[in-house]
């Protein structure tokens, strides 16, 4: 009993203290900002702490500093003043945005009363005009720097404020005769900042307009793409998403379909439904081209997304004929090539994967894309190379050695299929996420761990599976960005000096903000805290290299999940769309191989 009530007034006393520690730091602050502030929760808001550190290094850009900010997105922009602020001057301590800005009182405690210890340490001394600095003035001149550095901590020690009011500084204008100075004059000023409030209110309100509906936009691609993967959703106007759907397109008169006009120019209904066989003349090769026949056209995302993307309407000219992998045997070789007429050789339709162009009987295809076969791989798995073999290639080659711990993200896919067996050529420890389905597929490959991502968050498995190992990974590559978290918190299951290497997954939304969001925002602001390379394959004959050697020492093959006929294209896209194919979707062009 002694015990437990010894526990319980233990208790109380830290809490009282940290009441006590409370309302000391509101008293310092609110004297110091000259401010009304009545709970530690509300420095969440970043505004408070932007001020505290002006006082101090006399700099922060205060106009923008928002006071009466409302939403988070406000409190990261006043978080990124900050974020500059401790860049600048080089203080070192962490700014945990994420938590600070979800306005809980344990973290933005810690938090203000280590500021509390920095300003006791750094603050110049000197009158400190915190409404004049607010509306934009200049502060007033600092003092001298006391003879100790430190000033009391007492809850009656505010700032040291100037005596005649916001504008009896040291650094104060001088008052003048002037006309100005009338009422007349106060009015006129009284007008202009109302305007500058009112200007950056609008300003702030653009910026959240333009926040929230490029979320609104993300979830209309979502549905979008789920309704296209699963006709029964579109179908059905009872499900969920058709729901939100009808929300999202809602308008005062009721529900209204987007405008044809926003999707001119991009492929209506999907690639599937838009292709067509056709006869067309014989290409003219240039003399840096080989004339191929194509036997077999290995699938990939970039042969569809950018089609069906916004970005379509602008890159992919049309009619267009798809398809960037390929394999073939050589009619006419270019000029100058060591390859011969009859040669079997694989590689990329075009210099530009948009461009496309593979899907024929035959191309001119640029000699810089091309590689000859190694023997005793056939044409239909040579077809599915080029992209995701290079893809794995690149990003584990330059980044591990034997030995290492690395995670692969997607290892059922076609580059994940490529990706186990050359980690484990390198001689790499493999752990690679799938579901439960094509689990024996990656252990045939070489995979030593697997984490089933629809039985738990991918994010909890890895740390247990960092836990058990004893040591972090070495090297991630995403192939399926499937999670930004996975990135934006590897470093809670990476080395300090490990590489996360993001696939670009096309032209989409989600990606394009995730890609310039993770190059933008710093560490200290929620950002990532490795280096992230964001990898488009590039495929080029010597890139091809040292992926057919490993080819022809049997260390890597083609995991091939369904093979098409070329009158079935359709058919192939329609596989590949749905994301679930184990391995890489082949077209036999030429007819020869299994249908």
């Amino acid at each position: 009993m002694g015990e437990s009530r010894q526990g319980y007034r233990k208790a109380i006393t830290r809490t009282h203290t940290n009441s006590a520690c409370r309302q000391e730091l509101l008293a310092w602050m609110n004297g110091l900002l000259q401010l009304n502030i009545t709970k530690v929760e509300q420095c969440g808001t970043g505004a408070a702490y932007c001020q505290i550190y002006d006082s101090i290094f006399l700099d922060l850009p205060m106009s923008r500093v928002k006071f009466n900010a409302n939403s988070e997105y406000q409190y990261l922009e006043n978080f990124k003043i900050l974020s500059n602020c401790f860049r600048k001057h080089h203080v070192d301590r962490p700014l945990t945005v994420e938590q600070l800005t979800k306005c809980k009182m344990q973290d933005n405690l810690e938090f203000l009363q280590w500021t509390k210890r920095y300003w006791d340490q750094y603050y110049p001394g000197g009158d400190y005009d915190a409404v004049a600095r607010r509306k934009g003035a200049g502060a007033s001149t600092p003092a001298p720097a006391p003879t100790s550095a430190r000033t009391s901590t007492s809850a009656n020690t505010g700032a040291r404020r100037p005596m005649g009011g916001a504008g009896a500084g040291a650094g104060a204008a001088p008052r003048t005769t002037s006309r100005q100075t009338g009422s007349g004059g106060q009015a006129s000023t009284q007008l202009q900042q109302k305007n500058a409030e009112l200007m950056e209110t609008v300003q702030g309100l653009e910026r959240e307009r333009d926040f929230y509906f490029s979320k609104l936009r993300d979830i209309e691609l979502l549905i979008q793409q789920a309704m296209e993967a699963d006709q029964a959703l579109e179908e059905d106007e009872g499900s969920l998403l058709k729901q939100i759907q009808t929300i999202l397109y809602s308008t005062e008169e009721g529900f209204e379909i987007p405008a044809e006009a926003e999707t001119e120019g991009a492929v209506e209904g999907g690639v599937e439904k838009n292709l067509k066989l056709a006869s067309e003349p014989l290409p003219r090769p240039k003399p840096d081209q080989h004339l191929v026949q194509v036997l077999a056209v290995g699938l990939n995302p970039v042969d569809i997304k950018p089609a069906e993307a916004f970005i379509g309407r602008f890159a992919v000219k049309k009619p267009a004929t798809p398809g960037f992998d390929f394999a073939g045997r050589i009619v006419t070789p270019a000029s100058g090539s060591k390859l011969k007429a009859g040669q079997l050789v694989y590689g990329a339709a075009n210099a530009n994967p948009l461009a496309g162009g593979a899907l024929a009987e035959y191309i001119a295809a640029p000699a810089a894309t091309v590689c000859s076969i190694p023997a005793g791989v056939s044409p239909l798995d040579a077809a599915g190379v080029p992209v995701a073999a290079i893809t794995a290639y690149s990003s584990l080659i330059p980044y591990i050695k034997s030995g290492a711990r690395v995670f692969l993200n997607g290892g059922s896919g076609g580059v994940g299929t490529y990706g186990i067996q050359i980690a484990k050529a390198v001689g790499a420890h493999v752990t690679v996420s799938c579901s439960g389905r094509n689990a024996e597929l990656c252990r045939s490959l070489g995979a030593d761990e697997i984490l089933d991502y629809t039985k738990r968050p991918l994010l909890a498995q890895l740390k247990d599976a960092v836990t058990a190992a004893g040591r972090p990974f070495d090297h991630v590559a995403d192939y399926v960005f499937s999670d930004p978290d996975l990135y934006y918190k590897a470093h809670t299951y990476t080395t300090s000096s490990a590489k996360f290497v993001e696939v670009a997954s096309g032209p989409n939304l989600p990606f394009i903000r995730f890609a310039l969001g993770a190059n933008i925002v710093p560490g200290v602001l929620g950002g990532g805290r490795r280096k992230l390379v964001i990898f488009v394959a590039d495929v080029k004959s010597e890139n091809l290299e040292p992926v057919s050697k490993l080819m022809a020492e049997g260390k890597v093959k083609t995991i091939t999940d369904q093979v098409f006929s070329f009158e079935n294209v359709a058919e192939a896209v329609k596989r590949l769309k749905t994301g679930r194919a184990t391995g890489k979707v082949i077209v036999d062009v030429a007819g020869k191989g299994q249908q």
